[in-house]
């Protein structure tokens, strides 16, 4: 009886010591990739080779077999980087990603003009009533229309973005250097092409009549070089492969605001990282595949370059798990192609139920909206997880690593590394 008393105690211990060692290695993880040092992960300040370097070196440590040399397969891909930016409203400067946005397509341009307000005339008129709209521009040739789309309804919303997808059309016709969207959240993207046509978005109320000054300079680079890095360890049976992936690029830095990517993508990384550490000491049923992928911002540049050349036969790949965004979980994890894939799924749940991990597991269809999708398209059977709750910082300055709950991390890393087991 004391012995027994005394192995449950030490399995104990050791349950507490192993949530221990994982929690502290994704906290290291997600605060030292969204760290300053690492610039964003983006196009400037060299952010995005740092934290491939960085990555690399993390795999070596791991001892992860490299599947290409050095761990790095070569992804070349256009991007519009823009270098500097700077707005003034009224001769008040504004702050890149916190009180302003520009288009991800902008080019290097400089001007100097007066606003005018369009929105209303889609408020106090018919959708159908066009005279005044056509009278409105005409009287503003070479200013800047304003539409505000804050607290509209989703059918003007529509009407708000088909007027502005005409103004740029017609942008030679009324002579616009830019039209300005009022919104309420101003989420950061990256292009791979440049035009002509600039959109501002800002959260303020813009006055009639408001003089903008915009200053700003952008690079486009048709092929700029990155690395997808792939890590691989081998399992009991290598006649079938499971993939693990995860984005480590994010959207970097603009003047001094940085885009740090704590959830998004350092926690999947970080989850990437852990998976491998854990499995490099328990050796899987099947082959792992590790991929940090580069270029998911960018349209998901990676994904694609890695589909097109796989270091397995494709109908080897038993099953690909994609991670992004899987920094907190108060509310469970939504899994695209949860409903498409019932078998595996049905698998996560019993799993979950069994252990008591997570309050819930959402299912969804398929959606193109991550790293999963150019394998999915391929044919590959595959998840995309992220968790839900917390933090909904998405895209801004302000998804840091200290705003992150990790509510649900571990448990998450528990479900995953036994789906990955029974798969």
């Amino acid at each position: 009886m004391r012995y027994f008393i005394i192995l449950i105690f030490s399995f104990g211990l050791i349950g507490c010591s192993g949530k221990r060692n994982v929690m502290q290695y994704a906290e290291n993880q997600i605060t030292t990739l969204a760290s300053e040092a690492f610039y964003g992960r983006g196009y400037t300040a060299n952010g995005l080779q740092l934290a491939e370097n960085y990555i690399a070196l993390e795999f070596q440590k791991l001892q992860l077999k490299p599947v290409y040399p050095s761990y790095r397969q070569k992804v070349s891909y256009p991007v519009n980087i823009i270098e500097n930016s700077s707005l003034k409203i009224n001769g008040d400067e504004k702050s890149f990603g916190f009180e302003y946005l520009i288009s991800p397509q902008a080019e290097t341009e400089t001007f100097i003009a007066e606003t005018f307000n369009v929105s209303h005339l889609l408020l106090d008129h018919s959708i159908g009533d066009e005279k005044d709209m056509f009278k409105l521009l005409a009287l503003n040739k070479g200013n800047i229309p304003v539409l505000d789309f804050r607290h509209v309804n989703t059918d003007l919303n529509k009407t708000l973005y088909a007027l502005s997808a005409y103004l740029d059309q017609e942008k030679t016709l009324y002579d616009f250097p830019a039209i300005i969207h009022i919104q309420e959240k101003l989420p950061h993207s990256i292009a791979s092409e440049q035009d002509n046509f600039l959109i501002i978005q800002v959260k303020e109320d813009i006055p009639d009549a408001s003089l903008i000054e915009i200053n700003n300079q952008s690079r486009l680079e048709k092929n700029f070089t990155s690395h997808n890095l792939v890590g691989k360890i081998s399992g009991k049976n290598s006649d079938n492969a499971i993939f693990i992936t995860a984005h480590y690029d994010h959207l970097g830095l603009v003047n001094n605001t940085v885009f740090y990517g704590a959830n998004d993508n350092a926690s999947g990384m970080s989850m990437l990282l852990n998976l491998a550490k854990y499995f490099k000491h328990h050796q899987p049923n099947y082959d792992l595949y590790f991929y940090a992928l580069t270029g998911e911002e960018a349209g998901l540049q990676g994904a694609i370059e890695a589909v097109e050349n796989l270091p397995v036969s494709q109908n080897q790949i038993k099953f690909l798990i994609n991670l992004d965004i899987v920094g907190t979980g108060e509310e469970g994890i939504q899994v695209v192609n949860g409903s498409i894939f019932n078998k595996e799924f049905n698998l996560l749940q019993t799993i979950n139920s069994e252990k008591n991990l997570l309050p819930q597991i959402k299912t969804r269809g398929e959606a193109c909206n991550s790293d999963h999708c150019p394998f999915y398209e391929k044919g590959i059977s595959c998840f995309f997880i992220y968790t839900l709750g917390g933090n909904s910082a998405y895209h801004d300055p302000l998804d840091k690593a200290e705003t992150l709950s990790l509510k649900a991390y571990f448990e998450l890393f528990q479900l995953l590394t036994e789906f990955i087991q029974k798969l």
